[in-house]
């Protein structure tokens, strides 16, 4: 009716981006150059780039300020100062606050992208409509040769559009199967106002907000899609939070 359709227009005007993209930052002065230049360099200028500064006391913020007054696309970068430290799961929501972006995606400050990767999921969920766009991951260690048999999820999906109440939820936790799609919340593309609709939110926890959010999001989705296409170097190291 009149009224839904005039919600659906001022949810699309109200959009200032195509895409945000969210990287919560503490302690990753070895790692964090190579995060934000795979986002800087990727061939796709209509997104913003949230860099939330959880308060750390290395020098990862001085990294990403010089980033964002030398790189061309520098301008790109808003830093954003958390009032103190205060974990992963509240830079999250604060990304989730802070963004102008139709499409809300997260990578964690030690992981990079594959070039192309956001126009690859941009381009899969305009052509599907769908409010969460998967793509696949590569398992790195820190110099980024892959990791063979690592146990992460999301190796290899299918190129594959689920519809339907639950269709993605039975496809995460479908035991008759190897499960293929991961528990993290990087890497996925995620519509905006699905997330408001839903007032989806990061759980106050020390580590594991995103399974804990994953948890609440996939009985919620109605669509999504996958690309088989490999988008995100996924680093494990022996130090990092959820090790």
């Amino acid at each position: 009716d009149l009224a839904k359709t005039f919600v659906i227009i001022k949810l699309t005007m109200d959009y200032k981006y195509q895409i945000t993209v969210g990287m919560p930052v503490w302690g990753v002065e070895k790692y964090i150059r190579r995060a934000l230049l795979s986002v800087l360099e990727q061939d796709f200028d209509d997104m913003e780039i949230l860099v939330i500064d959880d308060c750390g006391y290395d020098k990862s913020i001085e990294i990403a300020t010089e980033l964002a007054t030398t790189h061309p696309k520098g301008n790109k970068i808003r830093i954003i100062r958390q009032p103190r430290n205060m974990g992963c799961w509240a830079a999250r929501n604060r990304v989730l606050d802070e963004a102008q972006g139709k499409y809300i995606f997260l990578i964690d400050s030690d992981d990079y992208l594959f070039e192309n990767a956001i126009s690859k999921l941009y381009q899969k969920a305009e052509k599907t409509q769908v409010e969460a766009t998967y793509g696949s991951v590569l398992p790195v260690d820190e110099n980024g040769h892959p990791i063979k048999n690592s146990g992460v999820d999301g190796v290899n999906l299918p190129d594959i559009v689920l519809i339907g109440e639950n269709q993605l939820a039975c496809f995460a936790n479908d035991n008759t199967k190897r499960l293929r799609l991961n528990n993290f919340i990087w890497n996925i593309m995620l519509r905006s106002d699905f997330l408001k609709k839903h007032q989806l939110r990061f759980r106050q926890t020390k580590f594991w907000d995103d399974v804990l959010f994953n948890a609440d999001m996939q009985p919620l989705v109605t669509s999504a899609a996958f690309i088989s296409d490999l988008t995100y170097h996924y680093v494990i190291r022996d130090n990092s939070l959820s090790n």
